[in-house]
């Protein structure tokens, strides 16, 4: 993948940032993200969707709004913590590649390129690009998937289940809010599709639109036991990897119990993926209400996850 590439200037190095580059400590992960992230591919994408008046004052650069995206979401910040950590600390302005002397793009120019992004649903497309440059760099290489859902807590608790303050989440058995279903690469764990809906949604309903052609074969637990299930694993062609559920005053027989057993050995990799969700990026909970707004977000925790999943399975490598 190709590196973030910035035009240098003489006029915008001063003597300041001379002296704290020396003295900057190295910030390891995002020197690796600044490696591994598509740079030109992704502008090509945004610049092709995003398309702006032209009045006005001048737009700022659409890499360094995306930037300023992900580190929200790496670092779990609302727009405003944004806008202040990017002013305040070394390592991020040197990851958005601003200077000392550079505006950083106040909460509102974050939170107008949030609405431009859930507008032209780019994150899912960003998404798939990022993954047909992993398919071409041999980092996915769709052996075998698996299929699991997380509970996303809504913006809004109510006290009962009249008062909603976001009417597109629903109660689950987990509690009231959505729920993120994903498709996830069996050997590297790399997001490949993502869906998200109300929290009342059977698991097996959730599988709507991330099933594609190149799905081989897919591991599932035993929420997604139901015939509709194996029927669009069916249709897709993909070989049927869903664990056996307990039928009512019924055992399941050694077979099935054995089964059950290998196909979870390997089904629970997917557990890394909200793990990193919950403890990492700290999200277990929406920032926003609605289920366009919450589906972008999740969207752009799914990006920004296989991001840092990318630098961990490149590390060492010979990457671009």
């Amino acid at each position: 993948m190709e590196r973030s590439t910035r035009r240098e200037n003489p006029m915008n190095s001063t003597l300041i940032d001379a002296i704290i580059e020396e003295r900057r400590p190295p910030n390891k992960f995002l020197s690796e993200m600044k490696m591994v992230i598509p740079w030109q591919k992704i502008r090509e994408v945004l610049e092709k969707e995003i398309v702006r008046s032209g009045r006005g004052r001048p737009s700022y650069d659409l890499i360094l709004m995306f930037k300023m995206l992900l580190v929200k979401t790496w670092y779990n910040l609302s727009d405003e913590g944004t806008e202040f950590q990017i002013r305040d600390r070394l390592s991020f302005k040197e990851f958005c590649e601003l200077n000392m002397m550079d505006k950083v793009p106040d909460a509102s120019c974050l939170e107008d390129f949030r609405h431009m992004i859930e507008k032209h649903e780019l994150m899912s497309k960003l998404l798939d690009l990022v993954n047909e440059q992993c398919e071409e760099k041999g980092l996915l290489l769709r052996k075998g998937n698996i299929v699991d859902a997380s509970f996303i807590e809504a913006n809004c608790t109510p006290s009962k289940k009249t008062d909603r303050s976001d009417p597109e989440a629903q109660f689950g058995h987990k509690g009231f809010g959505y729920s993120a279903h994903v498709n996830a690469d069996e050997d590297s764990k790399l997001i490949i599709k993502i869906n998200t809906t109300a929290a009342n949604t059977p698991d097996y309903k959730g599988l709507e639109g991330i099933l594609d052609e190149k799905t081989k074969e897919c591991m599932m637990d035993r929420g997604y036991d139901y015939p509709e299930a194996h029927q669009k694993l069916e249709k897709t062609e993909c070989v049927d990897f869903i664990m056996k559920k307990k039928k009512k005053g019924k055992e399941l027989s050694l077979f099935d119990k054995i089964r059950n057993k290998a196909i979870s050995s390997v089904r629970c990799r997917v557990e890394h993926i909200f793990g990193v969700w919950d403890n990492t990026f700290k999200f277990f909970r929406a920032s926003y209400r609605g289920l366009k707004k919450v589906k972008a977000q999740i969207e752009t925790v799914a990006l920004a996850y296989n991001f840092k999943r990318i630098g961990f399975l490149v590390r060492g490598l010979a990457w671009n």
